[in-house]
């Protein structure tokens, strides 16, 4: 009598880790799975200094790899690849890495018009302008990396806010170039971070508010009167007090109407 007995047959997985640019990526763990659904785990492997890991003997047939954890500054991969094990050969399955990026966020601000009270006063009543802080449209910026390229120029919007694109993580400046008529530009350089938070988050974000001074001015009043001098029979300026002044409005300003009483100088 005769037995047909049969071998088993065995196989391995290896997988190819890359990040960006074809970087080989040491140090990612993956699972190696009997099922789609990645339930059933019958290996796990490490990726080596050459970005690859090798599994040891794996009976013949179908398996499935899933990413378990990665490196700074990657994103964990969630796709699922499936590898045909066979007898005495080695299958190998590629998996690249996106890296982190990062964005930089802007919320300007600045006072705005936006309505008045009025106070009673023994020369009438005086408008009185409200300010309120509102997002600052049209605010130019620059972005700077860390070797001075420019590589973002933002313009708030109606918000008061701007955004750049996604960055490479890194250290970033930020600087105000222009601002609305009737704010001051403000000339801080701002100094940004954009780092790597963990493999669940693609993208980081980094926000700067900050608010920009509205331009104001004022009115110098020098009030003259001529005098007598007797002693020299003429007459001479002299500065006068106790004159009264009232500042109006030339025009619309914002809420406030023309020929509005404003201030009260004396």
């Amino acid at each position: 009598a005769s037995f047909n007995v049969g071998i088993p047959a065995y196989g391995k997985v290896q997988v190819v880790k890359t990040g960006e640019g074809s970087t080989v990526l040491a140090g990612v763990k993956f699972g190696v799975y009997s099922d789609s659904d990645c339930k059933n785990k019958i290996a796990e492997l490490t990726t080596g200094e050459d970005g690859t890991g090798t599994s040891g003997d794996i009976p013949a047939g179908t398996v499935y790899l899933k990413e378990l954890s990665t490196v700074n500054p990657y994103i964990i991969s969630a796709e699922v690849k499936s590898a045909t094990i066979t007898a005495n050969a080695v299958a190998k399955v590629p998996f690249t890495n996106m890296a982190a990026k990062g964005k930089i966020r802007i919320e300007k601000v600045g006072d705005a018009l936006t309505g008045s009270r009025s106070e009673e006063t023994e020369y009438g009543n005086v408008t009185v302008p409200a300010y309120t802080q509102k997002g600052l449209k049209g605010v130019v910026f620059e972005v700077r990396d860390s070797v001075g390229k420019v590589v973002a120029t933002l313009t708030t919007n109606d918000s008061g806010i701007a955004e750049t694109e996604p960055l490479p993580l890194g250290s970033y400046t930020v600087q105000e170039k222009s601002a609305p008529a009737a704010y001051l530009v403000d000339d801080t350089v701002y100094e940004v971070t954009l780092a790597y938070k963990d493999q669940n988050t693609p993208i980081v974000t980094a926000t700067i508010k900050a608010d920009n001074e509205l331009r104001t001015g004022g009115i110098k009043i020098c009030k003259l009167t001529q005098d007598f001098d007797p002693k020299k029979l003429n007459f001479y300026n002299k500065l006068a007090e106790g004159y009264v002044f009232g500042l109006y409005t030339a025009e619309d300003i914002g809420d406030v109407p023309a020929d509005v009483l404003l201030e009260v100088l004396t």
